[in-house]
């Protein structure tokens, strides 16, 4: 099978993985693709990072407390691992033998998107990103009722604003109208 019919099939492999499926056959590459397991060990990266709700709150105490120059150096930080998560993904996108799983990853994670941007938390963005690989073959039913447990996507879709007799229905109206059924089926 030659690159421009694994570009066409919107694959993207690299020469290395093309030479791979040449060798193997494209059927033995997408089952040996199927069958991967992924790392569930937490990077080192985000060793120092907030993990919980808890320890959040802690640091943003720390921010409020500390100098201007501190803050901004804590800060600078946190999008310092940001960054480095981004690449180590990239990196696995690229370098794995059999990277089926992260494109797919990537795939659902511009579906169901959530950002350090927003969410504020490397962690909780990098477990959102886990439950993308573990259901990225999967059923997507189960990946969606996963996913919308997630503390990035409750923090990524403003469900944490609720408030006693204003409910925000930021979570449940993107989960119907962009993740599920769509606004066609609501403006009926």
């Amino acid at each position: 099978m030659n690159n421009h019919t694994l570009w066409s099939l919107r694959l993207g492999y690299s020469a290395k993985q093309a030479e791979t499926i040449k060798r193997t056959g494209l059927k033995n590459f997408l089952e040996r693709s199927f069958a991967t397991k992924f790392d569930l060990k937490i990077p080192d990266f985000l060793e120092n990072s907030p993990k919980s709700f808890n320890e959040f709150k802690e640091l943003r105490k720390k921010l409020k407390s500390s100098s201007p120059e501190e803050a901004k150096e804590m800060q600078k930080k946190e999008v310092q691992t940001s960054f480095e998560m981004k690449a180590w993904w990239i990196d696995k996108m690229t370098e794995d033998e059999f990277p089926l799983r992260e494109k797919m990853t990537c795939f659902w994670h511009n579906h169901f998107v959530s950002t350090y941007q927003k969410v504020k938390v490397n962690y909780w963005v990098f477990q959102h990103n886990q439950i993308l690989r573990e259901h990225a073959f999967g059923n997507f039913k189960t990946l969606t009722k996963e996913i919308i447990k997630s503390n990035a996507m409750v923090r990524y879709l403003d469900n944490v604003d609720n408030r006693k007799d204003k409910l925000n229905e930021n979570l449940s109206r993107e989960l119907l109208e962009l993740f599920t059924l769509g606004i066609y089926f609501w403006s009926q």
